[in-house]
């Protein structure tokens, strides 16, 4: 198993979760983060002062999938996520050691 996550930009979060859910892929985490990404406007900026800088609105998503599946959604996620043609986002490929359920027995 492999888990899957990628930072984009919020004005593609909607088709990105539709492309993936219209794949069978539903069980995913989506958290709201300021990033590196290039702006695509300065609505998307703001100053972080933890770091110092000019940050980005940008959206992270978290996705464990089956090893055969990883090449379908990362091509998903780059298909949907562009935006132009420089960089619109980051994706990262971990492995997943062990999954254990809440409330199993183990």
């Amino acid at each position: 198993m492999k888990l899957i996550t990628a930072y984009v930009h919020h004005n593609r979060v909607g088709k990105i979760v539709d492309a993936l859910g219209d794949a069978g892929f539903r069980n995913f985490a989506l958290v709201d983060v300021r990033g590196t990404l290039p702006p695509l406007n300065v609505d998307e900026q703001q100053y972080s002062k933890s770091s110092g800088r000019m940050t980005t609105a940008e959206a992270r998503f978290e996705l464990v999938c089956e090893d055969d599946d990883v090449k379908s959604v990362v091509a998903l996620i780059q298909a949907h996520g562009r935006i132009g043609s420089g960089v619109s986002g980051m994706l990262y490929v971990s492995p997943i050691e062990e999954v254990i359920l809440v409330g199993e027995a183990t």
